[in-house]
């Protein structure tokens, strides 16, 4: 089985480090991070050289209008994409999913719920 490709974007580069060393340190034998993102127009081209399944996406007060969704959605359209938020908000969950986004995940639930849809993801024909 080739593992699960998959592109991690977070402007937080902390996070976004803490996100990777979990993804490498769960999950290294069934996903490959094939690149990260800091900000949005890395992430577009990331997604078109790449061709990730799956884009982990942490959203935030500048990111949550779907603007960034949306543009990775025109370069790659069976991308799947996860949204994660520090926080459930309605108004980020709707938005997201309105864009486009597969799933939206609260950035508290992440060590419970992330692998577990990353490989609900994977086995899903959108996400090829």
């Amino acid at each position: 089985m080739d593992k699960i490709s998959v592109l991690v974007i977070d402007s937080n580069v902390g996070f976004l480090q803490l996100l990777v060393r979990f993804l490498e340190e769960h999950a290294s034998t069934i996903i490959s991070i094939v690149s990260v993102a800091t900000t949005p127009a890395a992430a577009v081209t990331a997604a078109a050289a790449h061709h990730p399944q799956i884009a982990i996406l942490a959203i935030n007060g500048t990111w949550f209008d779907g603007d960034l969704i949306t543009a990775l959605r025109a370069v790659r359209t069976r991308l799947c994409i996860i949204a994660i938020a520090q926080l459930d908000i309605q108004e980020y969950r709707t938005a997201a999913l309105a864009a486009g986004a597969t799933r939206f995940l609260s950035k508290d639930t992440l060590h419970r719920d992330l692998l577990p849809t990353v490989r609900e993801l994977a086995d899903d024909p959108a996400c090829a």
